[in-house]
């Protein structure tokens, strides 16, 4: 999703956004790319080599400009940051971020403009559970999904453990075998209370189609099909970038630059999408926009103001842009105090009524910390509130827990 063929549209808005600046500084670029480099994997292994070639060869001998490295980013961006530490240039990551960049030995000139909660997965989810007071949960993850989940499940697992919650992970990889719903789900009955009670093979069914029924259910506009509704109805959808709310304000001058990026995925076969037949990614787009409009604010201020070239370097540079909130084409856009874009998450569920995810959780970072605050009521089943995390029949190898009743309910985790 970060990929230059799906954000480029981006960094073609973000240069010309800042050649506005060109009666006091002038703008060039290069892409530095390989056709090699079809995963994060591929990149990492090979970033350092290219980057510190292009340096060492066309770079280091000017004195006069100031390099910036504006990037995606993705499991290479620390060791770009160790060149860029080095090299006391200024790093610019727009869709991935990591706890490196708050030590400012090591990051001095990392800026990120992400606006993922890439920092703050594992309170993003144990905030969810201590909420509604779960003691338990059942991850299950996709070895070959999107590094994004991947790095999130990671992060998350390891919070999980810290914070001593009972927690039974699963993986799996689709490249080689489908998941099997029907054991896993089987497994979780005898692993955690927090997962399918009761269970038999109707109620089996049941929950494979639930599970199927959402992964299907994106394919689905408008109104969605009587089981696709259903699915929902048992969903709880964790939104990692709130693009409605006040980071990213729909306004005329976002419109503008939403067309700009429209126009560009239209006329330039590069991006491979002159058909728009896949949905433009919206926030990497606007974070990736982002980063060039406040960097033309940074470097405008810092001509405006500096005394000496010293006041120039990247690391000065830095500074600039911690702790502040920036006016931008696509609204405001916080950074913290280590220059770390602020996330806005939030919860939603299914409204059955109006066939819409209504939101009702939503996030807070304040001097640090993260929390949950509540936005609005929720409807689970006819019921103002989610299940329960301590089940009544509890699970099937507990003796302590009585028999479950006939008029026990199954629930199913994704």
């Amino acid at each position: 999703m970060a990929t230059l063929t799906r954000i480029g549209p981006a960094f073609d808005s973000g240069i010309r956004n800042l050649q506005r600046y060109e009666n006091y500084f002038s703008v060039s670029h290069r892409y530095l790319s390989k056709k090699s480099w079809t995963d994060c994997g591929k990149l990492e292994y090979d970033t350092q080599d290219t980057i510190a070639k292009w340096y060492y060869d066309e770079i280091v001998t000017d004195n006069q400009s100031q390099l910036v490295i504006i990037t995606p980013g993705c499991s290479e961006v620390l060791y770009l940051n160790q060149l860029a530490a080095n090299w006391n240039i200024l790093l610019m990551t727009t869709t991935t971020s990591n706890p490196v960049i708050r030590d400012k030995s090591k990051s001095p000139t990392w800026v990120s403009t992400n606006f993922y909660p890439s920092l703050w997965y594992g309170d993003v989810f144990y905030g969810i559970l201590q909420l509604y007071r779960w003691t338990s949960v059942y991850v299950i993850l996709d070895e070959n999904a999107v590094v994004y989940y991947i790095n999130g499940a990671a992060v998350t697992m390891r919070y999980l453990k810290a914070n001593h919650f009972r927690t039974v992970y699963f993986a799996y990889d689709s490249r080689e075998n489908e998941l099997d719903f029907a054991r896993t789900l089987a497994q979780m009955r005898t692993e955690t209370r927090g997962g399918p009670s009761g269970i038999h093979i109707t109620s089996l069914h049941f929950i494979y189609n639930i599970l199927m029924s959402i992964l299907v259910a994106l394919i689905f506009f408008g109104h969605p099909p009587q089981a696709v509704r259903t699915a929902y109805q048992s969903l709880l959808l964790v939104v990692g970038a709130e693009t409605n709310r006040h980071s990213l304000i729909s306004t005329k001058m976002t419109e503008e630059v939403e067309k700009e990026f429209i126009t560009s995925y239209l006329t330039n076969p590069l991006y491979n999408n002159t058909d728009l037949h896949y949905t433009p990614p919206a926030p990497h787009l606007m974070s990736t926009y982002a980063a060039f409009d406040i960097l033309g604010q940074v470097v405008n201020e810092s001509l405006a103001a500096a005394v000496t070239q010293s006041d120039h370097s990247a690391s000065n540079l830095a500074r600039r842009f911690r702790n502040r909130t920036f006016s931008t084409r696509v609204g405001p856009v916080t950074l913290d105090k280590y220059a770390d874009g602020t996330p806005h998450c939030s919860v939603k569920y299914f409204d059955v009524e109006t066939d819409v995810f209504e939101k009702f959780l939503e996030s807070e970072i304040t001097g640090g910390t993260f929390k949950w605050t509540v936005v609005g009521n929720i409807s689970w089943h006819g019921n103002n509130h989610p299940p329960a995390g301590e089940l009544l029949c509890g699970y099937l190898v507990d003796p302590s827990i009585s028999k479950c009743s006939s008029s026990t309910w199954t629930m199913g985790s994704l």
